[in-house]
């Protein structure tokens, strides 16, 4: 958590200077007030770890705790920022088994700061950023800690689509070659610079392309820091956050996805690895977050392997997303990830020259 930069927060209106503000205070204030939701002006702080949607803890004189979520200054592709479909998830969900926080106000108005946001109760768990909380740092405790978490990725893929209404997000078929030219249209967007290796495990991809047998509700960013983690024993996730990639799809995406960023103790280290959270004595293996999630939910994950690459690939284009807005909004944070594309990239090749 750090205190926002002085033209991230502004009092009113009138306060704001060049650069557009992120959080409007009086106007924000008086919303929470007219739906009951708060009172009083909250201390404000932004939240760290997220690349893409901005999220700042409000915190109010009566120790009220709430989160606030809305698109970056400068946005990337639409559909990645879409705070107001997040929010609308999070409410159907909250009908389900899945541990989600729960949405308090969703506001569309763009008089009160200037985009659409939602603001929703802070949960009270430990987001495993770079550790985990100390109960889970045994060996029986981080074993405890990777089944939780494919558990939960178990339970998000079995969520009945039709009594929740989330049969209506998204599109039930070509999940995958969706996904295919989603990404390719990405990247044209997205690119700084020319990388074969981009096109050559796009054409791969596209000519190996599984058969979808299944659909499901796909959280699609599902790994480790997106979740919220209990503090006792043993290890619960109480919450999965970060739903604005979610839709309807291919559930083994949300599997490739997982085991790409599920580092074992004999990997090198990975660029976006803060700390060993996946690593030590007692963690699982890849190759065991399959195997219990294929017992857990009957499914056949004989193919994963492929969408590892996916999910590999698909880093490397979201990476250089970063990096190029990073560039537009002068961020430092955001242009040093510009360096670590050519290696995901590379990553993503030699996973796939595995396959072949």
């Amino acid at each position: 958590m750090t205190a926002p930069a002085l033209d991230e927060v502004v009092e009113t209106w009138s306060d704001a200077g060049q650069r557009k503000p992120l959080v409007i205070v009086q106007p924000l204030i008086a919303l929470l007030e007219r739906q009951g939701v708060a009172a009083g002006r909250p201390e404000i702080v932004l939240l760290g770890g997220g690349l893409s949607n901005c999220t700042f803890l409000l915190r109010f004189p009566d120790s009220l705790e709430l989160v606030l979520r809305r698109p970056p200054r400068t946005p990337g592709h639409a559909s990645a920022h879409n705070v107001l479909r997040e929010a609308q998830l999070l409410s159907a969900l909250a009908e389900t088994s899945v541990p989600v926080p729960r949405v308090r106000v969703i506001c569309d108005d763009e008089a009160v700061i200037g985009v659409p946001f939602y603001v929703m109760e802070k949960i009270d768990g430990h987001i495993p950023l770079t550790g985990l909380p100390a109960a889970a740092t045994t060996p029986v405790g981080r074993r405890a800690f990777g089944e939780a978490v494919i558990d939960a990725l178990a339970t998000i893929h079995a969520v009945n689509l039709e009594a929740t209404a989330l049969d209506q997000v998204g599109r039930p078929n070509g999940y995958l070659e969706r996904q295919l030219r989603r990404h390719i249209g990405l990247w044209e967007a997205y690119r700084t610079r020319e990388l074969p290796d981009i096109a050559t495990v796009a054409t791969w991809l596209a000519q190996t392309l599984p058969r979808q047998s299944e659909v499901t509700l796909v959280h699609g960013d599902f790994h480790p820091a997106n979740v919220a983690l209990s503090y006792d024993v043993p290890t619960r996730v109480v919450a999965v956050l970060d739903w604005e990639l979610a839709t309807r799809g291919d559930p083994l995406s949300d599997i490739g996805y997982l085991t790409s960023l599920w580092h074992e103790d004999t990997d090198p280290p990975h660029p976006f690895e803060r700390g060993p959270v996946t690593r030590g004595e007692g963690s699982l293996t890849r190759a065991q977050l399959v195997e219990r999630y294929a017992a857990a939910s009957g499914r056949s994950t004989e193919q994963h392997a492929w969408y590892e690459v996916l999910a590999l690939w698909r880093a490397a284009i979201f990476t250089e997303g970063n990096y190029r807005r990073g560039i537009a909004e002068q961020s430092a944070e955001l242009i040093a990830y510009g360096q670590h594309v050519p290696a995901l990239a590379a990553r993503a090749v030699a996973r796939m020259e595995l396959l072949r």
